[in-house]
């Protein structure tokens, strides 16, 4: 699970997007093109729109919004 915090200032969307990006060259997820979101209660819808958005930029299409307990992979940093 990769968790986008927001400082006070906004969330970090380049790094997102950088960090997905990141992603499409592992041998794993280069024919990949779905992924999970997933937002707690507080996160404002916009915040899931954006989220998605930064998903698409970084080539994953096919995007599905679950609840945190339900994401099937999870990373721990």
């Amino acid at each position: 699970m990769i968790e986008i915090r927001n400082d006070g200032s906004g969330y970090d969307w380049q790094g997102l997007e950088d960090t997905l990006k990141g992603f499409k060259e592992m041998p794993a997820f280069a024919d990949r093109q779905d992924i999970e979101i997933a937002a707690e209660d507080n996160v404002a819808y916009q915040t899931v729109i954006s989220a998605m958005d930064t998903a698409i930029a970084a080539s994953f299409k096919d995007i599905g919004f679950v609840d945190p307990q339900s994401l099937s992979v999870k990373f721990k940093e």
